[in-house]
């Protein structure tokens, strides 16, 4: 901790909370030791009564602009309440960047972080290094507790049924998923049992959830 304590700024020294910043310091050596491009963090902070979920951005190679990095956040339901950026120093001279955004969910809330986060950082991530869309599907990430490969397997399906049935646009197939996430989970899980070779092959289970998701 100590190594780090002199370079960051004195405005974020007064404003972060001693935990925040462990974490912060704890990413940045990361950032460091495995040679990597960015890092996601997510933790839920309460500030003058009100709690945000901060989803932090540690990156090198210069600052992020805001136009490329918020549709990825608000492809995932999350409100962009508030932006904080901290620029600092490395020990070879070369800046690093934190963008501390706050973020509430659809209904206004924080996000269950212990729960979700480390899928919803896993999910930037993934986008961020191009191997995931940035859609509304990615809302699944948090309302059905799946991640962003499972997330995937619904697109593809999405995709497919719109090649040969396109009376529905896209956002609307995507907002059915999002009301309807107990049903998206479980359609995943259904392709999952069917089609996961590491899986035993249980007949009379898949045929129980395929009867479980025509009633739901």
């Amino acid at each position: 901790f100590e190594r780090w304590a002199d370079r960051f700024p004195d405005y974020y020294k007064a404003s972060t909370d001693v935990a925040i910043a462990g974490l912060d310091v704890a990413r940045f050596d990361q950032l460091e030791r495995d040679d990597v491009g960015f890092l996601v963090g997510l933790a839920n902070q309460t500030v003058d009564g009100q709690t945000l979920t901060h989803v932090r951005l540690y990156k090198v190679d210069g600052r992020v602009e805001l136009s490329d990095f918020v549709p990825t956040l608000e492809s995932l339901g999350l409100r962009v309440i508030e932006e904080w950026p901290t620029t600092l120093f490395g020990e070879d001279g070369e800046e690093r960047f934190l963008h501390d955004f706050g973020v509430l969910d659809t209904d206004h809330r924080p996000i269950d972080v212990e729960a979700t986060g480390a899928r919803v950082a896993e999910c930037i991530g993934a986008v961020w290094r191009g191997e995931c869309e940035s859609d509304s599907l990615n809302r699944l990430v948090v309302s059905a507790g799946i991640d962003w490969r499972q997330v995937q397997i619904l697109r593809a399906s999405r995709k497919y049924h719109h090649r040969v049935n396109s009376t529905f646009p896209v956002e609307y197939k995507n907002d059915a998923f999002a009301a309807h996430p107990l049903v998206a989970e479980q359609l995943v899980r259904l392709f999952e049992m069917r089609f996961d070779p590491s899986r035993p092959r249980d007949p009379e289970a898949v045929e129980a959830l395929r009867t479980k998701i025509r009633s739901d």
